[in-house]
């Protein structure tokens, strides 16, 4: 039961770009928050992010140079950015937590796309293409604001790929986020899911 919990279709961020049927297949499971579309302005921005990957990374760069994958190039910006800058950053977004954890309340939860587009296919990631940037903003979102998160199966678009469907609610609120997934599951029922026989197939060969 989800007696007394809000679920808010949050319609500033999460779901700009994104694929019709993805957007579509949340709404039929499910205010706008302001404060989301602050934390996208500043998780773009990647100081953080890159100041801390360089930090826990920076050492098997330095060592591999030659062995770095091209979509990983990212974080050696991280190299330079001052220690001033990063505290800043740090501030900017210890401010939009506090706010959001405010707006959210201890029962309540946002439900969103858990990507802008269907799961991406093997062959896209073997041609290069970046995961970083549309296809993991919401997520990343969710990492900024330190939010519990998790995603759901929320069908198949047309292009037989899956798609999901994100709970996010405060900070360490897991006993909440699983137990509006539990209920999401039950009331859906069964979700469609992606033709795998492929890999039946591909063992055979």
């Amino acid at each position: 039961q989800l007696d007394g919990i809000e679920i808010l279709l949050c319609e500033t961020v999460f779901p700009e770009d994104c694929d019709a049927e993805v957007q579509a297949s949340t709404e039929v499971m499910a205010e706008s928050l302001g404060e989301i579309a602050e934390a996208h302005r500043n998780n773009r921005d990647g100081t953080v992010i890159k100041a801390e990957a360089w930090a826990v990374n920076g050492a098997l760069f330095k060592a591999h140079p030659d062995e770095i994958d091209p979509i990983g190039a990212w974080v050696e910006a991280g190299r330079d950015i001052a220690a001033a800058d990063y505290y800043h950053a740090l501030r900017a977004r210890a401010d939009v937590q506090r706010r959001v954890a405010e707006r959210l309340g201890p029962k309540t939860a946002i439900l969103c796309p858990t990507t802008p587009t269907p799961a991406m296919p093997l062959s896209s990631l073997s041609e290069g293409v970046p995961l970083r940037g549309g296809y993991s903003r919401n997520t990343g979102i969710g990492n900024y604001l330190n939010l519990s998160a998790i995603s759901l199966p929320a069908g198949v678009h047309s292009s037989g790929l899956p798609m999901g469907a994100m709970i996010a609610a405060r900070p360490f609120e897991d006993a909440l986020t699983m137990r509006i997934a539990l209920e999401l599951e039950a009331l859906a029922g069964r979700i469609d899911t992606p033709d795998l026989e492929w890999i039946d197939r591909a063992e055979r060969t």
